[in-house]
């Protein structure tokens, strides 16, 4: 029986067949290498069964093809976050608030008062409030919360207090507190307080180490579907004195909590990353 015809009657995957031109026997047909000769004159083709089977199609890429597929997938899933995350940034809370019922007081809040003259009527400390315009909190917006002003003046002559910038230095009132009030308008209308915990020192026209301090430097109006944060952000704070320009401005952030830092995103998407590559490292 040929070469050919073995391979004919053979399974497939079972039979590798190869053509090749040998020289013409003389003396009729012959095997070689456990090959089945033709025993036709001229060139011969040789047929030889192989126990090894042949590939099927596509066999040893399907791994690799699977592998690269669910690495693909995964950086996709982590773009496609990413991008949710900046998109959901991008339209966070419009925010505007005022800080008008913000108090000065000498003791406990309800003083309705925002000045207080110390040192004899030589200094005047003024808490100026501030009205916030829209503020794009995606998710948090740097402003201010206010400002204080502390002028010398002429034996508590008002007229003159923008005037003097030189008097002696004097102790701060024991008692002495800064109590914001937050007006929420938008989103949605709330009311959010940060009282200060202490506010001593002594100070002057030229010098002075007078310090406000914030035990809880924030707080958080939550209304249907919003929940908004404000927080000072220079805590402690210097006072600065008339020479310097009397002016120290309250600096503070609003945070919208319901919109997710981007960089949640990125490190949720990398662990999705991870996850796939370690179960088809198992795999």
């Amino acid at each position: 029986m040929s070469g050919g015809e073995l391979c004919a009657i053979a399974k497939p995957q079972d039979c590798i067949q190869r053509i090749v031109q040998v020289p013409s026997p003389r003396d009729g047909p012959q095997t070689t290498n456990g090959s089945v000769g033709s025993g036709e004159v001229g060139s011969q083709n040789r047929y030889f069964m192989s126990s090894k089977k042949l590939p099927e199609k596509g066999a040893g890429r399907k791994p690799l093809v699977l592998r690269k597929k669910f690495i693909m997938k995964s950086l996709y899933l982590s773009i496609a976050l990413a991008a949710l995350g900046s998109f959901g940034t991008a339209f966070g809370a419009t925010v505007q608030f005022d800080t008008l019922n913000s108090q000065l007081c000498v003791g406990a809040a309800g003083c309705n008062s925002k000045i207080v003259d110390f040192g004899g009527n030589t200094l005047r400390l003024t808490y100026n409030p501030f009205v916030s315009a829209n503020l794009n909190a995606n998710p948090l917006s740097s402003t201010n919360f206010g400002s204080l002003t502390l002028n010398c003046t002429d034996g508590g002559n008002p007229a003159a207090v923008a005037l003097i910038t030189t008097c002696g230095s004097s102790a701060l009132p024991v008692g002495l507190n800064l109590y914001l009030r937050f007006n929420q308008v938008l989103p949605q209308a709330g009311m959010g307080a940060i009282d200060s915990e202490t506010i001593v020192g002594t100070i002057g026209g030229n010098s002075g180490n007078a310090t406000i301090t914030w035990s809880v430097p924030s707080t958080t109006i939550n209304t249907a579907g919003f929940s908004i944060s404000y927080r000072v952000t220079n805590n402690p704070l210097n006072i600065v004195t008339p020479a310097g320009g009397g002016v120290t401005t309250i600096q503070g952030e609003v945070r919208d909590n319901m919109v997710p830092e981007p960089a949640t995103y990125a490190m949720l998407g990398g662990a999705l990353i991870g996850l796939v590559l370690l179960r088809r490292r198992k795999a």
